[in-house]
């Protein structure tokens, strides 16, 4: 009788034993199965990103520039290799009505340039004097600077699109819609 019950034993000690393998080969298989999906998501995740920030490597073409909140504007025309020619304007509220001011001139001697890096940020090196105007709207002075710094990439939206009045009229305008990091 002892060595039925010893071999019943070592039976079900035997059989615990596969169990608890299998079940461990089961608890390896859902994990590896869990890390493949959650690294082939990641690898869709990149994809739909990278197609949202085009890659570019020619820093040549026209660039708007604004500051709202200063009522700035203007573009810069960059050629193939990185020199920028920069017209930007504030609008000024003068004694004979609103009016286009130049706010940025060139300093001559020096030369301003739009580079994009390898990793697709715009780099900005641009030296320029800075317009001073008074309340009447006469230059009163010039300020030397260096506009200097990197852009990050991000996702933008331009076209043209009706800006439709009361009366039905609906001239077209350009618009431009930046997303701004961070926000969903």
């Amino acid at each position: 009788m002892t060595d039925k019950t010893t071999d019943s034993t070592q039976s079900k000690t035997s059989i615990s034993s596969i169990a608890v393998g299998i079940l461990g080969i089961l608890v390896a298989i859902a994990q590896f199965g869990k890390s493949y999906y959650e690294s082939e998501k990641a690898k869709e995740e990149l994809a739909r990103l990278k197609v949202q920030v085009p890659t570019t490597t020619s820093p040549a073409g026209r660039y708007r520039w604004e500051v709202a909140s200063e009522s700035w504007w203007g573009y810069i025309d960059v050629n193939e290799q990185g020199i920028a020619n920069i017209q930007m304007w504030k609008l000024a509220n003068c004694p004979a009505g609103a009016q286009k001011l130049r706010l940025f001139d060139p300093i001559r001697d020096r030369t301003a340039r739009l580079t994009i890096e390898p990793d697709n940020r715009v780099h900005v090196d641009f030296p320029v004097v800075q317009n001073r105007y008074d309340e009447n709207c006469n230059k009163i002075g010039a300020d030397p600077k260096t506009l200097k710094g990197y852009i990050d990439p991000t996702r933008a939206y331009y076209g043209e699109i009706a800006y439709e009045k009361e009366d039905g009229d609906a001239p077209p305008g350009g618009m431009v819609l930046i997303k701004l990091p961070g926000t969903h």
